[in-house]
C-alpha cells in the first residue's frame, strides 16, 4: 500500500527520534518575561470577555488549548515553510474549537493536574502527528532529489553525441 501511513520498524526509530527530540526541547523551554505578561493579559481579557457572555466555563479549555497550540508552533517553527504544517495547525485549531463548543464544560473547580494531563495529551498528540508528517515529507523530499539526480544523469547521457561525424565533434569541442 503506497499511500498508507504505516511505519516500518526502521522508520519507527527515526520517527521516535524526532518525537523524543521535540520532547527534550520542550523540557528545556523557558518563556521570556514579556511573553508571560502577554499570556497574563490575554487570559484576563478572555476571562472578562467570556464572563460578559456568561460562558466563563469555556475560558480554561480555550486558554489551555491555545497555549498547547502555541507551544507546538514554537517547537516546530523550523517546519514553517511547509504547507502541511500550517494545514495541520488549522486542523488542530478547528478540532479544538469543535471540542470547545460541543463538550459540556462545567464551572466547577478541577484539579490543575487534570488540566495539565489533558494539555499534555493534546500536546503529545499534536507533536506526534507533526513528527509523522515531517518524516513523510523528508522521505518524499529524498525521493524527489533522487529522481531529479537520476533525471539529470539520463539527460546528460542522452545529449552526449554518439556516433557523430568528426566535423560535428570538432564543433562541439570533443
Amino acid at each position: 500500500m503506497q499511500g498508507s501511513l504505516t511505519i516500518s520498524p526502521v522508520n519507527r526509530r527515526h520517527h521516535n527520534r524526532i518525537f523524543e527530540a521535540d520532547l527534550k526541547e520542550a523540557k528545556k523551554l523557558q518563556l521570556p518575561g514579556p511573553i508571560m505578561v502577554l499570556v497574563f493579559v490575554v487570559t484576563v481579557f478572555c476571562c472578562w470577555w467570556f464572563d460578559r457572555f456568561g460562558r466563563m466555563n469555556l475560558v480554561e479549555p480555550l486558554i489551555i488549548g491555545c497555549v498547547a497550540l502555541g507551544f507546538v508552533i514554537y517547537l516546530k517553527w523550523n517546519l514553517r515553510r511547509y504547507w502541511w504544517f500550517w494545514m495541520s495547525l488549522c486542523v488542530f485549531g478547528a478540532s479544538h474549537g469543535i471540542l470547545l463548543l460541543y463538550v459540556p464544560w462545567t464551572d466547577k473547580w478541577h484539579p490543575a493536574a487534570a488540566w495539565a494531563g489533558g494539555a499534555s495529551i493534546e500536546l503529545f498528540a499534536m507533536l506526534w502527528v507533526l513528527s509523522l508528517l515531517q518524516k513523510r515529507a523528508e522521505k518524499a523530499e529524498r525521493a524527489m532529489q533522487r529522481r531529479l539526480h537520476q533525471g539529470m544523469n539520463s539527460a546528460a547521457a542522452s545529449h552526449e553525441p554518439q556516433g557523430a561525424d568528426p566535423a560535428r565533434k570538432s564543433i562541439l569541442g570533443l
